[in-house]
């Protein structure tokens, strides 16, 4: 991943201990591992498959140690999951741009607080003011039946990319990619 954002190191920006990979990064990596088994899901993710970016992909949409027939908790972790490698994510690249550490008990805190947010998102208010300055109430909607919410992420420099999607149905399945594009495909003329 370093060689996309032309970063002067390949190590992991987390441990040092290790290359940074999809598979590194969010699975070897021993402080992501301490979330994972810390996390109330309390998984050793030593046995998760760790070939590529889309075994992970795999495994957090199709996970073995949840029932197939518990949709709300399959969905749960699915949440839970695009959480921690989306705070991950962050704390990889402020451990970079800023020289801060990485303090994976505090990455849990903040990964089990946006986890709440998102868990809440279906049945709390959320507070705006108008132009009047008077609070008005919305609600964040599921899409409606046949439609879908796609929330879209990329990076561009020095001719090579990466994009990340995340796109939301109307029972609030979701499914997520990390695409990496590569260099001798033009974005745009």
């Amino acid at each position: 991943m370093g060689s996309i954002f032309d970063c002067a190191s390949r190590d992991c920006h987390l441990c040092y201990g290790g290359l940074e990979s999809i598979t590194h990064l969010f699975l070897l990596c021993p402080g992501v591992k301490v979330i994972w088994f810390a996390s109330k899901w309390n998984l050793r993710v030593d046995e998760v498959p760790k070939t590529n970016g889309l075994d992970l992909v795999r495994w957090i949409f199709d996970p073995p140690h949840i029932l197939v027939l518990e949709k709300e908790l399959r969905q749960e972790f699915q949440c839970f999951a695009s959480v921690l490698i989306d705070k991950v994510w962050q704390a990889r690249n402020v451990s970079i741009h800023e020289g801060k550490y990485f303090n994976p008990y505090q990455a849990l805190n903040v990964i089990n607080r946006a986890f709440l947010e998102f868990s809440n998102l279906g049945t709390r208010e959320i507070l705006r003011h108008d132009n009047n300055h008077k609070a008005t109430s919305t609600r964040w909607l599921c899409p409606t039946t046949r439609t879908h919410r796609v929330f879209v992420d990329a990076v561009y420099k020095n001719g090579r990319s990466a994009a990340g999607v995340v796109a939301w149905d109307h029972v609030l399945a979701h499914t997520a990619s990390l695409a990496v594009v590569p260099p001798w495909i033009p974005l745009w003329k």
